[in-house]
């Protein structure tokens, strides 16, 4: 553009302070107009945009440098002069509103509705003033000015699009590129010759090229209006598997409605093509499918991309589907797409249409949409039969037992959203989905908690933390409509009128059971604690209950086989209840620090959930959390709380020097990069130097955390959660010494460990051979993350799994727990775990 406006001056002979002024118009940055005309066009408004950020930023240097060379050889021009002035009008601009929008951004939010027309009008006026002070040369000349800004701007269109088609890009982009070449930043030029050029004229060709450049960009725009490309994308929820129409094409030749993209019998997008042909021609029945069954109920992104000689499918932004077709421009012209009927149950967000193909793909990760789902991996409190149903006891107060479930925001991304959303559960038959109504005179069937005081589920809204939202609930005595039937928790938005079904999540099926089918809590004295198989619970006074802490003779064993032995441990429950004296029952229902401040834990040691766990231990001091760890463990009953609750500062701390130190402010990390870090942060906690964490251990981590290669901030949670206590139970005396390769092999999956405990011909090992493990279903806050267990095989020529205790252990009188582990009777060789078996030592 610079060189344009020198030839065009030296075409025309203009007089030196026009051609002055036409060369500066051709020296300034493009516009932002052309951003505005881009996007009118369908072109690639990506593109324009970098292409204005750069020409601006760059004008600070090369507008005066230019201007000096070009525009030197018809007037004086004091480029130090134009290289200040364009750091005032450029560069400080952008660093001002740059400042503004990080820090201020109320101010920002209040001022943005005012600015586009206070800059219309600022250039109107900036532009009419130069052209009114120079009204009366401009009317003797004013024909020659207009037509060397014409001149001008024509073949900044002009060399910008060929140039570009030649380089072989594509149409959308070239188009771009002839915009934001042909428009100038005309006002700039209007300031700069106001300010540095003697003769008033010089801005008038600056004035006149501000009009010329928007004219032609219409008249361009409206030419190439529609060259018979159109795309579509956007996000699909389908909630069922049936076949409908998605999108109908409707014509002004044809009265009824065609399918454009439905969904077929055989569970497949089809994308069908234009009806409108031109005379002649054959309709083709090809249609563009996808090769996958489209899935139900998550969010998929799907885009259609229609030009005259093909069609083609998207989903995920990777083609799934294309085809030939004939058609004409004219005949897209004419096509108007209708959404499905509200009946049809389909849901749409984010509904684009695209200039280019490549822009299916950008807008593929721009704007997911939002789903609830339900995290069955934090259940606490709950237990799975065989048949995989969860359990919890029900029934009237005080024998029913509360359980803890939580739901979680995700984008259509798995990263976690945080919204402002109220949530509420409601008790649903498994069968129909059916809400469980409440009877007369009775309980509601789902209670909550809030403040100590129960309340329908329903009436008391849990808010979203951070994505996600834990529920503390009861079912309640329900009629005999319900026997034999199996439930789900709905979680869905407070007071939502219509219903989203990507904002529902339901619970895993739940059976509910009576305390008349468990054993009466007041037929013992013991807290019977159940490890993460949980095959076997304990009937005395053990180091692996975590009730008394006396000295005793053995430290495992069995217990007499009760209805619950069956079942599969997900949280922390007592099977059988330690009955306290009624003074302990009728304290608070939160334990209150000397001054008057709460801690938020209830007194029946049940764990809160893990965001207010987090809030806790991260506000209060340490010697605060110090003392609540023994008042929950003497308040409680279950001196095995106290540990977990101890670690708890240090390990929300030491995680998030972590997590930052790794992601630099990045949402994720890759997983090679954080294996060191990770290996030398369990060194330090465990104080272990005899073994190193290798490849297997890995793995089980990878696992645990739930990522594969890219970990974001919740994976590492997750993961840090189990390792942060299991290396501190590691740092401790008498457990030091037994990660090698004798005792602790690593980090042992509960299958691993049962497979080892099999000889070569799938049979199993001698009874009494056992190994230790960390159980990888024990997780911080809950308090038997970081204890062993024991895989043995019994007498009985079973696997057993025992959890072991170490308070107890902590409390034996110096005792060695290699010692105390072999004096059992049902322990007698250690077993090493490999590939295939277990080896005897």
């Amino acid at each position: 553009m610079p060189l344009s406006g020198f030839f065009v001056s030296r075409l025309l002979n203009l007089p030196s302070h026009y051609a002055a002024g036409l060369i500066l118009v051709g020296c300034c940055p493009g516009g932002t107009a052309s951003n505005i005309v881009t996007y009118i066009a369908r072109g690639n408004v990506a593109l324009s945009v970098l292409m204005t950020a750069a020409s601006t930023l760059s004008a600070v240097v090369m507008t005066p440098l230019l201007t000096a060379k070009l525009a030197g050889q018809y007037v004086a021009v004091d480029a130090i002069g134009l290289l200040m002035s364009t750091l005032q009008v450029v560069l400080l601009p952008v660093v001002v509103g740059a400042f503004m929008n990080q820090y201020l951004k109320g101010v920002v939010k209040f001022v943005s509705p005012f600015m586009p027309p206070f800059a219309v009008a600022t250039v109107a006026i900036l532009c009419g003033n130069a052209i009114a002070q120079s009204s009366s040369a401009i009317l003797m000349s004013g024909q020659q000015v207009v037509l060397a800004a014409v001149l001008l701007h024509i073949s900044g269109f002009f060399f910008g699009y060929v140039l570009s088609r030649t380089l072989g890009i594509d149409v959308s982009s070239s188009r771009t590129i002839s915009i934001e070449v042909g428009m100038q930043n005309s006002v700039l030029g209007v300031v700069l010759a106001t300010q540095h050029f003697g003769n008033p004229l010089t801005a008038v060709p600056c004035a006149v090229s501000s009009v010329c450049h928007s004219i032609l960009g219409n008249i361009i725009n409206e030419k190439d209006d529609f060259n018979g490309i159109f795309s579509l994308c956007f996000w699909l929820y389908y909630p069922h598997p049936f076949p409908s129409t998605i999108l109908h094409q409707h014509t002004s030749d044809i009265t009824s409605a065609t399918p454009f993209l439905e969904l077929n019998v055989n569970k497949e997008l089809v994308l069908y093509p234009i009806r409108a042909v031109p005379q002649g021609a054959t309709v083709t029945n090809d249609v563009a499918r996808t090769k996958n069954e489209v899935p139900f109920n998550k969010w998929v992104h799907i885009g259609c991309e229609v030009t005259t000689d093909f069609m083609r499918l998207y989903m995920n932004g990777v083609i799934v589907g294309e085809t030939r077709v004939t058609c004409t421009a004219d005949s897209l012209r004419k096509i108007y797409l209708i959404g499905a009927n509200e009946y049809d149950s389909i849901y749409l967000h984010g509904v684009e249409i695209l200039p280019i193909m490549s822009s299916i793909k950008y807008f593929y990760v721009k704007d997911p949409p939002v789903q609830l789902h339900f995290d069955a991996t934090s259940a606490t409190d709950v237990e799975v039969d065989g048949d995989g149903v969860w359990t919890v006891l029900g029934g009237k107060a005080p024998s029913r037992r509360n359980f803890s479930l939580t739901v979680v925001l995700k984008d259509a991304f798995a990263r976690s959203v945080n919204k402002e959303m109220e949530l509420v559960a409601t008790l649903t038959y498994a069968d129909n989905g059916a809400h469980v109504e409440k009877l007369d005179n009775a309980e509601a069937p789902l209670l909550t908690c809030k403040d100590g005081v129960e309340f329908a589920s329903w009436d008391k809204p849990t808010r979203l933390i951070s994505g996600h939202a834990s529920f503390r609930l009861w079912i309640s005595k329900l009629s005999s409509q319900c026997d034999n039937r199996l439930f789900r928790i709905k979680f869905n938005v407070f007071k939502m009128g219509r219903r989203y079904p990507f904002l529902e999540a339901f619970s895993r099926p739940i059976r509910c059971i009576l305390p008349n089918l468990v054993p009466n809590p007041r037929t013992s004295t013991l807290i019977w604690k159940r490890s993460t198989s949980a095959i076997h619970t304990f009937n005395g006074p053990s180091w692996l209950n975590g009730g008394t802490m006396e000295p005793i003779n053995n430290v495992v064993h069995e217990s007499k086989l009760t209805p619950l032995s069956k079942r599969i441990k997900l949280g922390q429950a007592n099977p059988v209840v330690n009955v306290k004296p009624d003074n302990v029952l009728k304290q608070p229902d939160v334990v209150r620090h000397e001054d008057g401040r709460l801690n938020g834990r209830t007194l029946d040691g049940k764990q809160e959930p893990h965001e207010r766990a987090c809030n806790l231990v991260t506000s209060a001091s340490e010697k605060d959390v110090m003392n609540f760890a023994e008042q929950v463990a003497q308040f409680s009953g279950c001196h095995h709380h106290r540990n977990i609750i101890r670690i708890s500062k240090r390990m929300i701390e030491d995680g998030t020097k972590v997590w930052n130190s790794l992601s630099q402010n990045f949402d994720h990390v890759w997983w090679d990069k954080m294996i060191l870090v990770l290996r030398d942060q369990f060194i330090k906690i465990s104080c272990c130097r005899n073994r190193f964490l290798v490849h297997q251990d890995f793995e089980v981590l990878r696992r645990i955390g739930g990522f594969q290669e890219k970990v974001i901030q919740e994976n590492f949670e997750k993961m840090w959660c189990w390792l942060y206590p299991v290396a501190f139970a590691l740092s401790q005396n008498g457990l030091n010494e037994m990660w090698d390769t004798r005792w602790i092999e690593g980090f042992v999956t509960k299958e691993e460990a049962e497979s080892s405990l099999h000889g070569l011909g799938g049979t199993l090992v001698d009874p009494g051979t056992f190994t230790l493990r960390f159980p990888t279903s024990r997780s911080w806050p809950h308090p038997d993350a970081g204890n062993l267990i024991i895989t043995y095989v019994g007498s009985d020529f079973a696997i057993h799994h025992r959890l072991l205790s170490l308070d107890f252990f902590h409390s034996s009188g110096g005792k060695s727990l290699k010692d105390m582990l072999l004096e059992e009777s049902e322990l007698s060789r250690l077993g090493r775990i490999t590939s295939r078996s277990v080896r005897l030592v």
